[in-house]
């Protein structure tokens, strides 16, 4: 069982014995690994949580950033306005963040679904 709650910019996620802050307004994406996730600040600073992608996108709803987050598929939750080109055809997402210019390899019928609504 988890708990969690929002603290201004910051996600708070609870477990029996660690508690995770997620500063949402660096977070670039989220990647889930099986029943574990990992948060992506930038290329090379990230964090691995004991959550599936499914409960942070539960937290995320609650919160006042949950317009500012979308799921992609079961693989990832993208920071929408980190995004800065979307190629359908190439199957490929663009992101930047403070430092760092990031590609996500996303399945083209989710693409050219995310694509449609923006």
């Amino acid at each position: 069982m988890f708990r969690f709650f929002i603290e201004k910019e910051k996600l708070v996620l609870k477990t029996y014995s660690e508690v995770y802050f997620i500063n949402l307004e660096k977070v670039i994406y989220f990647l889930a690994d099986d029943h574990y996730s990992y948060v992506f600040y930038n290329e090379k600073e990230k964090m691995m949580l004991p959550f599936g992608l499914s409960t942070i996108e539960q937290s995320l709803e609650k919160s006042d950033f949950s317009k500012s987050f979308v799921r992609l598929g079961r693989k990832y939750i993208v920071n929408v306005g980190k995004i800065s080109k979307v190629n359908v055809f190439k199957q490929q997402l663009f992101m930047e963040g403070r430092d760092t210019s990031v590609v996500l390899n996303i399945p083209k019928p989710v693409l050219a679904e995310f694509a449609e609504l923006i």
